[in-house]
């Protein structure tokens, strides 16, 4: 019966450094989620910022990094 509770014992160990790597994981797909979901929230309220100022499309793309079509939509939003 020892070599079964070694057994055991060995697969446990496995199954918990597993799951510890799992949620390990997840946390930094969250974060990194979370980084990009940020990134993208500053770059349109940098966009709305200067849609506002009345700066051209293509300029605002260019200071924000999005697309002269996603600023145009958001534009088409704003107003």
């Amino acid at each position: 019966m020892k070599g079964v509770s070694t057994v055991r014992s060995n697969l446990e160990k496995t199954l918990d450094d597993f799951e510890q790597k799992m949620i390990s994981k997840g946390i930094e797909q969250g974060i990194e989620q979370g980084i990009e979901q940020g990134k993208e929230t500053t770059q349109l309220t940098i966009a709305k910022n200067l849609i506002a100022l009345g700066l051209d499309i293509r300029a605002i793309a260019q200071a924000t990094g999005l697309t002269e079509e996603a600023v145009v939509h958001l534009k088409s939003q704003l107003h």
